[in-house]
């Protein structure tokens, strides 16, 4: 028979573990994320400041990609800084700006659709459709892992109230 070890975890090896920092591809993935989102806005910033025959509406388009290009930066800086695991309340989160980003997609191209009769758009509405069914999909998944996640702490909690 095959004796098979198993460690018990304490408490406090628990919360080392839930705060260890990321993993070297976890990390390598962030620069690379950071990097990218630099990039962008670098070159859709200049693109629109150096542009002056651009019309209006492409400023605005600039001007909201480099403002998620920031957004995405900011992430990216956040992670990296506090140099701690992605958790399950960071997935909601980012479940939750991808959701509000597929929507914004999906009105904008059917605004650009009605109001300026691209058919185009459309094609992009749709494709934005299918996005936002995507993410609101990934955003439930999210919560309901979270949701059993705080129930599964708040019943270990009881039981080390319990038996502490």
């Amino acid at each position: 028979m095959i004796a098979v070890r198993t460690r018990q975890s304490s408490p406090n090896d628990l919360l080392a573990l839930a705060e260890s920092e990321l993993s070297r591809v976890a990390r390598l993935g962030q620069v690379t994320l950071l990097l990218a989102f630099v990039v962008m806005v670098g070159i859709m910033g200049l693109l629109g400041i150096t542009e002056p025959s651009l019309p209006s509406r492409a400023r605005a388009v600039f001007a909201a990609i480099t403002a998620i290009g920031v957004l995405g930066t900011v992430s990216a800086l956040w992670t990296l800084s506090t140099r701690g695991v992605v958790l399950a309340r960071h997935r909601v989160i980012g479940c939750r700006v991808a959701v509000a980003f597929a929507a914004t997609i999906v009105l904008g191209a059917l605004g650009l659709g009605f109001v300026k009769g691209i058919p185009l758009a459309f094609g992009v509405a749709g494709f934005g459709v299918i996005l936002l069914g995507g993410t609101i999909a990934l955003l439930r998944q999210e919560n309901r892992k979270f949701s059993t996640l705080t129930a599964r702490r708040h019943a270990l909690a009881q039981q080390l109230k319990i038996g502490g």
